[in-house]
Formats: C-alpha cells, sequence, structure tokens
C-alpha cells in the first residue's frame, strides 16, 4: 500500500512520539546492567524482565489495531508520556524481582502505545524507507545521547537511578511537540471492520508474512542488543571504555537510519535489507569470537549499523503488502514479540558464559526472517 504525505508538524510529533516510546530500547544495555547490579538480579531473571518490557509492548500494540484509528491520539500521547515517566521513577525504587517484572510491563505498555501512534502516523506517508529512517534516525540520536553522557555524569554516583533521571530529561525534552497530533481521529482508509479485515486471511498473506519476518528479525538482533554491555562486562573490558563504545554504537545506529532516510527506495526494500542482514551476522560474529577490545567494537558498531539501517526496510516491507493500511501498527507487537522471546532466549543460553549458542540463535533467526521477508514480497 502506498500512503500520503502528511504535514510537517505531525510528521514532527510522530517522531517524537516514537522517541519517546523507543527511549527504554535504545538505551537497554546501560537500563539492564544497573539495574541488574543496583538488585543483584541473575542474568536469566533480568532475560525475564527484559521480556516484561516486551509483553507490555506487545499488548498495546495488538489493542492500538483497535484504537489507533478511533481515538484522540495527541491526548493518548500525552497520557502515557505522564505515566511513563511515573513508572519510571517507581523502577528506580523497586528491588524486589516480581515487582520490577510489573513495572517493566507496564513500562513496556506505555512505550508500545505511543511507538504504536509514531509507526501508524509515519506508516501513511509516502517513501515508507525514507520516513521511517529518519524517524530511527532521532530514535537513536537520543538514546546516544544518554549511552554517551550518563555513564560519565550520573551513573558512577546514582547508579541505576540516575539512568532514570537521564532518561526523565530527555522524555521532557520531546513531550511538547506531541502538543502538534491531531486532536481528531485518523481517517478511515476501507469500511470493513477491523475483525473483517483480520479474518481475510487469503488476501492478507503477505503481510502476515512479513510481520512474521520481523518476529524472528527481532529474536536475534534483541538478544544480542540486551546483553552486549554485560558480553563487554564478561570479557572484563574497562567500564569507562565499554561505556564509550555503547555510545558510539548507538552512533553507528544513528549512521545506519540516516543511511535508509537518505537512500529511501532507490534499490527497492529487499536488496538493501539482504545486504544489511548479513552485516549483521558478520557483526555478531566478531562480537561472540573475540576477547580483544578493538574487534569487539568493530563488530558492536557492524551489528548496530546493519541493524539500523535494515529496520526502516523491514517496516516499508511490511507498509508496501498492508492491504488497507490498518496493519502496519501491527510491526509494533511484531518487533515486540520477536524482542521479548530473545533476551529470554540469550538469558538461558549465556547462562554459561559461552556465546556459541548465542551465535547460532542470531544466524537462523535472521536467516529466517530474510526468507520470510523474500517470500512477503513475491506473494
Amino acid at each position: 500500500m502506498r500512503g500520503r504525505d502528511i504535514g510537517l508538524a505531525i510528521l514532527l510529533a510522530a517522531i517524537a512520539a516514537g522517541s519517546i516510546g523507543g527511549l527504554v530500547y535504545n538505551v537497554f544495555p546501560l537500563y539492564m546492567g544497573p539495574l541488574q547490579d543496583s538488585t543483584g538480579l541473575s542474568n536469566s531473571q533480568i532475560g525475564f524482565i527484559a521480556g516484561a518490557f516486551f509483553l507490555g509492548t506487545n499488548l498495546t500494540g495488538i489493542s492500538a489495531f483497535f484504537w489507533v484509528r478511533s481515538a484522540s491520539l495527541m491526548y493518548i500521547a500525552l497520557v502515557t508520556t505522564l505515566s511513563l515517566i511515573l513508572f519510571l521513577l517507581l523502577a528506580a525504587r523497586i528491588d524486589s524481582f516480581i515487582l520490577q517484572l510489573v513495572i517493566t510491563s507496564l513500562i513496556g505498555a506505555a512505550s508500545g502505545a505511543l511507538y504504536a501512534i509514531s509507526t501508524t502516523l509515519i506508516g501513511g506517508t509516502r517513501n515508507t524507507p525514507r520516513w521511517f529512517g529518519i524517524k530511527f534516525t532521532v530514535e537513536c540520536l537520543a538514546g546516544a545521547i544518554l549511552l554517551f553522557v550518563l555513564p560519565v555524569t550520573l551513573i558512577p554516583g546514582l547508579g541505576f537511578t540516575g539512568v532514570v533521571i537521564g532518561m526523565v530529561l530527555m522524555i521532557l525534552v520531546f513531550a511538547p511537540v506531541l502538543a502538534f497530533i491531531s486532536r481528531r481521529r485518523l481517517p478511515e482508509q476501507e469500511e470493513a471492520s477491523p475483525i473483517t479485515a483480520i479474518g481475510a486471511e487469503n488476501t492478507r498473506l503477505p503481510v502476515w508474512l512479513a510481520l512474521a519476518s520481523l518476529v524472528f528479525y527481532f529474536i536475534g538482533a534483541s538478544a544480542i542488543w540486551t546483553f552486549l554491555e554485560r558480553l563487554a562486562t564478561d570479557n572484563q573490558f574497562d567500564p569507562s571504555a565499554t561505556g564509550l563504545m555503547l555510545g558510539i554504537t548507538l552512533l553507528f545506529a544513528v549512521i545506519g537510519s540516516a543511511l535508509t532516510g537518505v537512500t529511501g527506495d532507490r534499490f527497492g526494500n529487499f536488496p538493501p535489507y539482504i545486504v544489511y542482514s548479513i552485516m549483521l551476522v558478520a557483526g555478531v560474529l566478531l562480537l561472540c569470537l573475540t576477547d580483544n577490545f578493538i574487534v569487539f567494537s568493530i563488530g558492536a558498531y557492524a551489528f548496530m549499523l546493519a541493524w539500523s539501517a535494515s529496520d526502516g526496510y523491514q517496516y516499508a516491507i511490511v507498509a508496501d503488502v498492508d492491504p488497507d493500511g490498518r496493519h502496519i501498527v501491527l510491526a509494533v507487537p511484531a518487533m515486540g514479540v520477536g524482542s521479548m522471546i530473545g533476551p529470554i532466549l540469550a538469558g538461558y543460553l549465556y547462562s554459561e558464559g559461552t556465546t556459541a549458542w548465542l551465535f547460532i540463535m542470531v544466524l537462523v533467526t535472521i536467516a529466517i526472517a530474510v526468507l520470510l521477508a523474500r517470500t512477503s514480497s513475491s506473494e
């Protein structure tokens, strides 16, 4: 489905909503590492907490299929932003594993609602790879700033509380722009009800395949991203060097998203997607095979550049086979399902300190994702 252009003010608001909704995930290593240090939780428990975040994201993302075109998005965006701030502040005060699971799922729910709003608005534009690339560029830049600044400012003295304070300040920077989201409902693109749309499987197969591709891609990629800081720590790299490396990693995410924004659909969606997928697997191979900091850093940079550059094309593949403009919002829970499964699997696969199974998981899941994406485009 090819969309239409939207106003610049609404586009900026959509990018702001995505930047707030994606902030926790974009600083996940910096969030999960200090959280583990402050609570003393195990790797497997941290994996479950990461999974709880995406459980919340999935629930609101799936529900958005029904409400995103029948509600005032501006009010929802403002209320969920305030809720997200409150939940983050509560997370900094909780040590219990069970309570962290609950509060983290609520953080995921608020983040997912904002990300669903952003994805729906931008999914309705022409040249979707370009606009998704711009959206992801701003999101990654916000995370990169925190990854650079927090390890040398708030974290040394405040630990996980410093992470939360930095995130809240970043959210407050973007929040005023949400007022540009229209108070009116989004226009309907077809007369069929959501239930009817879901049930028309014979005409919806390509979009379901594209969404399944997103699930598998994020299983592999999120497993590495969640434990990237732990991989560096277990290699006994210098903490300050690791913090700098993580910040530079998100700069490469900015570069990757910007490349997609500049290139757009000039070469189609699938050819760039396959190139970046190969680069991602190569980056993970370096991460898993070396104890040399420079080689490890190169692997991290290649991994993140490839992942961020492929994101815009993944969403564009879904948007292009979306028959009615409704299904693009399901890319959010598809991403969430993969990102929920990935850390849980990684928590177990990495529990013994070996990286071989991590690499095998990434290789298999990315290969499946590419196959599903190719099949969806040829249906």
